[in-house]
């Protein structure tokens, strides 16, 4: 999508910024590089909200309207299946004895980088 939106003129012909990506970059420099950055980040800003707008249509789908009760485990699998979430062992930095249910070496799963914030993740 963003290199449909993000267009240079070179050569006196539009050309999309991808174009660039491919061989019309070198008399560019810089500027050729922060158009592609940019339409590449515009591509995974576009995948990672595709898989949050699919997240919410099937919760809202499956416990809203069809007046089922959230189940953790599927709503797990369908974060995790579209990447929201991953999972990894828990270290001795992940468990709290006091407050965790798993122990060091167990399966946990965490907020993959989509998910992730400033204070989470």
């Amino acid at each position: 999508m963003a290199d449909k939106i993000l267009h240079i003129n070179t050569d006196g012909m539009r050309r999309d910024a991808r174009s660039i990506k491919y061989g019309q970059g070198t008399q560019l420099g810089g500027t050729a590089k922060m158009l592609i950055d940019c339409c590449d980040y515009a591509d995974q800003l576009e995948a990672e909200n595709e898989k949050l707008k699919k997240f919410a249509r099937e919760i809202i789908k499956d416990y809203c309207w069809n007046h089922g009760d959230p189940d953790g485990g599927d709503v797990q699998d369908l974060a995790e299946n579209l990447g929201l979430i991953k999972s990894r062992i828990a270290t001795e930095k992940d468990v709290d004895p006091e407050w965790d249910d798993y122990e060091v070496g167990d399966t946990i799963f965490v907020f993959s980088d989509i998910l992730k914030g400033n204070n989470n993740g």
